[in-house]
């Protein structure tokens, strides 16, 4: 098998932007907070503080970011990588009053060198309650696929139409997707999503279905409730199609634009030529397009000969996988394993395409759902020939998953040059060539003899967008910009934000503290500055500004983070500002300048008592 060669471009940042009648332009901006020893929430739980605002400004092309995989190159060979599977539970996602949720599961997947061999790990204690207050007659959260769409893990409910971004165990409502042709309120029943072209496909059973039910949610304490219908059998009381709402899919695209497509000759050719015409049935729940293949691939959940007979659909589970070229006017049909089906209880609800395989391993969900005994789910692995390399494992629990995703990257980032187990202390980000810089105070660590301990914090990092991180020896760096402001050792200049300006192709340093003197915490607490500090990207010579007067008019206040005003060829600066006095609550303020030093804006307290050491125009 060939290797796979893996080409990824950064997605451009994108800031949304409005124009105003005056000619003004209003920014959407985001803080977050730093609150330290504060952030402890309750036992073993902690947090931080976000906060939006709108930022006006008078009048004086996005591509999408290509998927991320996490991958560990093994000694023996083999590559291990995270897996992610979510939940449907159906009536039983109902946690407490007005609340509903999912349970999301992590796994490691290891291939062997040769990819004939698999390996699952489950990760003990990942399960996470995901959670909402959405739901329709009293069922939500329902999530029935997961895919990563432009950075962002995107879940679909099938009860509600939402299709959700998971956060942690938040499920943010994104979009709304109407059912049928989209001229509807009632919520489609998405049951798959994909990614093809630089959109996100999402598509239901793709047969036809009657009934009626409650959509109800809250708003601003309140709450609506209306009725709408639920399509959830196939034919009417006469035996006739009610409607073929399933047989449209959705695409959407980056900014959330929703467009239906009219998919009933697909399904149709599907049906057919798997040899289930009406009025038998395939229901669909996994499909994915493969770019690398460049093909659609289904694996039907359940197929029939007659009619839908709910008792009797619980034990129509299929072994068909279907593919077929972009137009999808014709399609193959391969049975996996053997003809026969070993277990028709259970009917596939999704799968993914196992990375580094040229998308020729397919690693599958398989849940059971039978009147009378709990839900079951299992994991399998075969090629897209049908060939088994894992039989099917039962997932521990009672739970029916229907998402599987190999999961988007995170990344540990050493102290120092990297060659210790000790996380470092990162203060700042931005990004440069398409990569993403971090880095720390830029300061030695001294000990109780006055020495240097160790200078970790003059080692800043850069990261690739597929989360390879190299070192990077700064001292020269930190050390020219702090004498050339005459804080020579051992005083000192501390940095929490700095930023590349891409278009003046220049780097931009707000140090936080700056001292003559050897640090003393009580001392330190009044030290914040006025500095402004620039130079080019070589960072041999650098030229320092005073925002406003040369003398600190607030000593207590130090830079914690910036970013340019949007349209202003980064002239504009918009920074925070925090303060941490002993014996006092923490305080933020948010203040405006240019890139010679003129204040636009002067410092606005934030309401709150939390430092603030995030911002950004989103």
């Amino acid at each position: 098998m060939n290797n796979l060669v893996v080409l990824v471009t950064i997605s451009p940042r994108v800031i949304t932007r409005t124009k105003n009648g005056d000619g003004s332009t209003t920014y959407n901006l985001l803080l977050i907070t730093d609150m330290d020893a504060h952030s402890r929430a309750e036992e073993w739980k902690w947090r931080a503080i976000s906060r939006k605002a709108n930022l006006t400004l008078s009048a004086s092309k996005m591509e999408i970011s290509p998927r991320v995989i996490t991958r560990t190159k093994n000694a023996d060979g083999s590559t291990t990588y995270n897996l992610l599977l979510i939940t449907d539970m159906d009536a039983d996602s109902r946690a407490e009053e007005w609340k509903w949720r999912a349970i999301s599961r992590k796994a490691k997947v290891t291939l062997s060198a040769d990819k004939k061999e698999i390996k699952l790990d489950w990760i003990e204690g990942s399960d996470v309650n995901l959670t909402t207050g959405f739901n329709f007659k009293g069922r939500g959260m329902e999530l029935s696929d997961l895919s990563e769409f432009n950075g962002h893990l995107i879940s679909p409910d099938d009860k509600t139409g939402l299709l959700y971004e998971i956060k942690k165990d938040k499920a943010i409502p994104w979009v709304f997707l109407n059912s049928g042709p989209g001229n509807t309120t009632k919520g489609m029943k998405a049951e798959w999503l994909t990614i093809k072209d630089d959109l996100l496909y999402a598509g239901g059973h793709g047969t036809v279905a009657s009934s009626s039910y409650l959509l109800t949610t809250t708003f601003s304490e309140c709450v609506y409730t209306v009725n709408v219908k639920d399509f959830q059998e196939y034919l009417n009381s006469r035996g006739k199609v009610a409607n073929d709402d399933a047989m449209w899919i959705k695409t959407i695209t980056k900014t959330g634009k929703v467009t239906s497509h009219y998919w009933k000759n697909v399904y149709n050719t599907i049906r057919n030529t798997a040899q289930f015409p009406a009025p038998g049935y395939l229901t669909h729940e996994a499909v994915q397009w493969s770019k690398a293949r460049e093909m659609w691939y289904f694996l039907p959940r359940k197929a029939s000969k007659t009619p839908f007979v709910e008792e009797e659909d619980e034990t129509k589970g299929t072994n068909l996988l279907i593919m077929g070229p972009e137009d999808l006017e014709s399609v193959d049909l391969v049975y996996i394993g053997n003809r026969t089906v070993e277990h028709p209880e259970r009917g596939f609800s999704a799968f993914d395409f196992i990375p580094d395989t040229e998308d020729e391993l397919i690693l599958a969900i398989k849940s059971k759902e039978v009147t009378g005994s709990e839900p079951e789910s299992f994991i399998t692995v075969f090629n897209v020939h049908g060939k088994a390399l894992m039989e099917d494992q039962q997932i521990a629990g009672n739970y029916k998953f229907e998402a599987v995703y190999f999961a988007i990257p995170w990344v540990f980032l050493n102290s120092g040059p990297g060659n210790t187990t000790k996380g470092m202390k990162a203060e700042w980000l931005t990004i440069k060539d398409d990569l993403l810089y971090a880095g720390g105070h830029g300061t030695e660590y001294l000990n109780s003899r006055g020495k240097v301990a160790n200078d970790d914090a003059m080692w800043i990092k850069t990261i690739t967008k597929t989360g390879k991180v190299t070192s990077h020896y700064w001292k020269n760096v930190y050390n020219t910009i702090r004498n050339t402001a005459q804080f020579p050792a051992p005083g000192y200049l501390t940095h929490e934000a700095v930023q590349w300006s891409k278009a003046r192709e220049m780097w931009y340093f707000l140090p936080r503290k700056a001292s003559k003197t050897p640090f003393v915490e009580e001392e330190d607490e009044t030290k914040g500055t006025n500095l402004l500090i620039m130079g080019p990207e070589d960072l041999e010579s650098v030229d320092v500004v005073y925002i406003g007067n040369r003398t600190v008019e607030h000593p207590e206040r130090g830079f914690s983070a910036f970013d340019f005003i949007p349209d202003t060829e980064d002239e504009l600066i918009l920074a925070i500002k925090s303060k941490e006095v002993t014996g006092s609550e923490p305080e933020s303020f948010i203040t405006v300048f240019n890139v010679h030093g003129k204040v636009i804006m002067k410092d606005q307290r934030i309401d709150g008592n939390y430092k603030f050491e995030a911002v950004y125009f989103v």
